[in-house]
C-alpha cells in the first residue's frame, strides 16, 4: 500500500514535466496546479493537502489543523498563499467541578450547532426519507475543529452546568456575534420538558448592489438582535418540538419565525411531520434574506424485521413557498434500504418540481448505494443520476475504510455533468491516514483532482 502510495505522488508531482510541452503553467506548494487549455476544451489538475491533530490529558483537549489554499500558478505569491491558508486551532478546558457546578471552556476556532445554527439559518430543508428522524438542538452544541471547518476569527465558549438540569452558556466571535443561552430540563413521570432561551447579536450590513433585479434594500452596519426559544416535550415514543425565533429588522419592527417539528412511532412505524412559518422579509444571522414564509414535510416509514435481515421502507413529501416571488416547490422522495451482517443496499428517488410567476423547472434524481463489512475493511459505493436546468449530471464513488491501519480512508469518485454549453469530466482520488494513542491523535489527507471541459 506504501509503495502505491509513493508511486501516485511521485507521477502528480512529475507530471509537470509532460504538460510543459503544452504550455502547462505549476505551482509546487501544498496544492500543486496545473492548467492546460484550447480553443475547445481546457484541462486541470491539481493536488491539495491538510493536516491536524488533536491532543488530550486530563483537562485540556486541543486540536490544530493546516489546509492548503487554492491559488492559480498566474497568480502565486506567498502573500496570497498566506492569505488563503486556513489554519483552524482550539482548545477546550474541563476544569474540577466547584460546588456542584461542572463548566467547560473552548477557545479558538469553535464550531456552533442548534440554536445559532437556527438563527443563521432557520428555514427547512427536504430530508431523506430514512434519515436522521428530526430533533431540533437545543442551546449552541460547540465542537472544535477539525478538517470542514471554515475561516473564523477567536471564538470563546462557556458551558454551566448547574444541579436540577439547568445549564447556562456564553459565545463570542470577534466582529461576528456575541450570544448567552440558558437551559432548563425537567421530569413529571414519564413526560420530559425542556426549555431553553438564546439571546443573541450578530454583526450585519447590506452594501449597494450593482444588481438591476436586486430588491434588498441596503442598511447600516450594526448589531442586530436574534432571539430563539425552543420548548420540547417527550413521553415514550412521541416527540414534539416548538421553535420561536424574533429579530430586529432594520425597515420594519421586528421578523420572526415558527417552526415545529413531531415525531410518533409504534412498533415498527415511524411518522415524522415539520412546519416552518416565516416573515418572508426575515433577515436572517447571516445576513441573507431567508425569503421563504411556508414550508411543510410529512416523512411515514416502516422497518421489516426477519430472523437475517431487515427492510426499510420511507417516503417524504416536501413544500416550500416564498412569497416575495410566488415560488412554490413541491419535493417528493422514495428510499427503500436492506441490511444483514454483512451488507447494505440502499436506493432513493426525489423528483422536484417548482412554479413560479416568472418559469417552471423539473428536476430528477436517483441513487443507488452498496456497503460491506468484515473484520478488517468496510466499503461504501454508489452511483447517482441527477437531471436539473437541462443538465445531466452522473457520479460515480467508491471509499474504502480500513479498521485495523493507519489508512483511515480510500476513495475515489467520477463526475459527468452535460449542459447545453459544455461537458464537463471531474475524476478524483482522496488519501486519509490517522494515528491515535492515548494521549495525541494526527490526522491528513491528501486529494487529486483532475478535470476537463470540453464545448457540446
Amino acid at each position: 500500500m506504501k509503495k502505491i502510495i509513493m508511486l501516485l505522488l511521485f507521477i502528480f508531482l512529475f507530471a509537470g514535466k509532460i504538460f510543459s510541452q503544452n504550455k502547462t503553467e505549476l505551482v509546487f506548494s501544498n496544492q500543486i496546479s496545473s492548467e492546460v487549455k484550447t480553443n475547445d476544451e481546457s484541462t486541470f489538475s491539481n493536488i491539495s493537502c491538510a493536516l491536524g491533530g488533536k491532543v488530550y490529558t486530563k483537562y485540556f483537549t486541543s486540536a490544530f489543523y493546516y489546509s492548503s489554499p487554492k491559488i492559480n500558478a498566474q497568480d502565486f505569491s506567498f502573500e496570497t498563499f498566506y492569505e488563503n491558508s486556513k489554519i483552524t486551532w482550539g482548545v477546550k478546558a474541563l476544569p474540577p467541578s466547584i460546588y456542584g457546578v461542572t463548566s467547560s471552556l473552548y477557545l479558538g476556532s469553535i464550531n456552533f450547532s442548534g440554536s445559532l445554527s437556527r438563527i443563521k439559518n432557520p428555514v427547512l430543508t427536504a430530508r431523506n426519507p430514512l434519515g436522521t428522524i428530526p430533533i431540533f438542538k437545543t442551546n449552541f452544541s460547540p465542537s472544535l475543529p477539525d478538517f470542514s471547518t471554515g475561516k473564523k476569527n477567536f471564538c470563546s465558549f462557556v458551558n454551566l452546568n448547574f444541579a436540577k438540569k439547568t445549564t447556562a452558556q456564553l459565545a463570542f466571535e470577534f466582529d461576528k456575534f456575541y450570544a448567552a443561552n440558558i437551559q432548563k430540563k425537567f421530569n413529571a413521570g414519564k413526560n420530559k420538558f425542556s426549555l431553553s432561551f438564546t439571546q443573541s447579536y450578530f454583526l450585519n450590513e447590506k452594501k449597494f448592489s450593482s444588481s438591476w433585479f436586486s430588491k434588498d434594500k441596503i442598511y447600516p452596519q450594526k448589531y442586530y438582535s436574534y432571539s430563539d426559544t425552543q420548548f420540547d416535550f417527550i413521553r415514550n415514543k412521541f416527540y414534539t418540538s416548538f421553535t420561536l425565533g424574533l429579530s430586529e429588522h432594520p425597515f420594519e419592527n421586528f421578523s420572526y419565525y415558527i417552526k415545529n417539528t413531531t415525531t410518533f412511532s409504534y412498533k415498527k412505524f415511524i411518522l415524522s411531520a415539520s412546519v416552518y412559518n416565516g416573515s418572508p422579509y426575515l433577515i436572517s444571522a447571516n445576513g441573507s434574506n431567508a425569503k421563504t414564509s411556508f414550508q411543510a414535510e410529512i416523512n411515514p416509514r416502516y422497518v421489516f424485521k426477519f430472523k437475517s435481515h431487515t427492510i426499510n421502507c420511507g417516503a417524504s413529501y416536501f413544500i416550500s413557498e416564498e412569497e416575495l416571488f410566488q415560488n412554490i416547490q413541491n419535493t417528493c422522495k422514495a428510499q427503500i434500504s436492506f441490511q444483514n451482517k454483512k451488507i447494505k443496499l440502499n436506493s432513493l428517488s426525489q423528483i422536484s418540481f417548482s412554479s413560479s410567476d416568472f418559469t417552471d423547472s423539473l428536476s430528477f434524481a436517483s441513487k443507488l448505494s452498496f456497503s460491506m463489512w468484515n473484520k478488517n475493511l468496510s466499503s461504501t459505493s454508489y452511483i447517482q443520476y441527477k437531471y436539473y436546468d437541462s443538465t445531466n449530471e452522473l457520479q460515480l464513488s467508491s471509499a474504502f475504510y480500513p479498521k485495523k491501519n493507519f489508512i483511515k480512508q480510500i476513495s475515489t469518485n467520477y463526475n459527468l455533468t452535460v449542459s447545453e454549453k459544455k461537458k464537463t469530466h471531474k475524476a478524483g482520488l482522496t488519501f486519509s491516514v490517522s494515528k491515535k494513542t492515548n494521549s495525541t491523535q494526527i490526522n491528513a489527507k491528501i486529494n487529486f483532482e483532475y478535470i476537463l471541459q470540453t464545448k457540446t
